[in-house]
């Protein structure tokens, strides 16, 4: 459907989308997709890892902060309420 659509809007481009699927060298794709998938890296999980740890302890703080905040004008008002 979407072929056909870019056929009726742009019959230049899909004739050009259509070539460079059909083009190139063939036996280097076959061999891309039959060999195996590369190697993580395994500094993107470090990075990923460590970047959830970061935002985790961001969020526990923040929480914390919240509920010091909350105490703290609960104690205020209650106090200020006395007088």
């Amino acid at each position: 459907m979407a072929r056909t659509a870019l056929l009726t809007r742009n019959p230049a481009a899909a004739a050009r989308l259509e070539l460079a699927a059909t083009a190139g060298d063939v036996p280097a794709r076959v061999r891309a997709l039959i060999d195996a998938p590369p190697r993580r890296r395994p500094l993107r999980l470090a990075v990923l890892a460590a970047l959830l740890a970061l935002l985790t302890a961001a969020t526990a703080t923040v929480q914390h902060r919240g509920e010091q905040l909350f105490e703290y004008a609960k104690h205020h008002t209650t106090t200020t309420n006395r007088r």
